[in-house]
């Protein structure tokens, strides 16, 4: 990763942009797939993730490309949203934007990492596969996912699966 190119923590200026970050990634997702482009994470959501260092991101030359955002949930820490704009993609930034929430989870001495996500999409299922997360049977899902998922297919969302990754914890 070159000196122009970083992660870090959230600063509160920074929250502005990540809106629209969302919205612009949302974009890339076949029609039909996610129910609204326009459903981004709630300025609120953002602050809370800000406030808790649970919110990263991505920086190239100065300006903030992409974010995750995590929360503690069933004594792991569970990725709600991952974003990068569609200008500074394929570059590695989610990559790099996984690797960190992992290895916060892990200072912060949670033994994994969840998400849900679509499970045929290249650029989710298989890429948070190659990040080392799996699939999580049906008997291995706690009521929170179990939740997120029932939510996701409500709002139409299908071919969803949950997803962990141990930590170094």
């Amino acid at each position: 990763m070159s000196g122009s190119q970083l992660i870090r923590h959230a600063h509160r200026a920074d929250l502005t942009c990540l809106q629209p970050i969302e919205r612009a990634s949302a974009a890339l997702f076949p029609a039909g797939r996610i129910p609204d482009v326009d459903d981004v994470m709630p300025m609120e959501e953002l602050e809370r993730g800000l406030e808790s260092g649970s919110l990263l991101v991505a920086v190239s030359d100065g300006s903030v490309v992409g974010f995750a955002m995590a929360r503690e949930q069933d004594g792991d820490f569970h990725l709600t949203v991952m974003a990068v704009h569609p200008d500074h993609g394929n570059r590695g930034f989610g990559r790099r934007l996984v690797v960190a929430i992992i290895d916060e989870a892990a200072r912060r001495k949670h033994p994994g990492v969840t998400l849900t996500t679509f499970e045929d999409l290249p650029w989710n299922g298989p890429f948070y596969r190659s990040a080392g997360f799996r699939v999580l049977g049906d008997g291995e899902l706690s009521p929170a996912l179990r939740n997120i998922l029932a939510h996701e297919e409500c709002l139409g969302m299908v071919n969803r699966v949950a997803m962990r990754c141990a930590t170094a914890a």
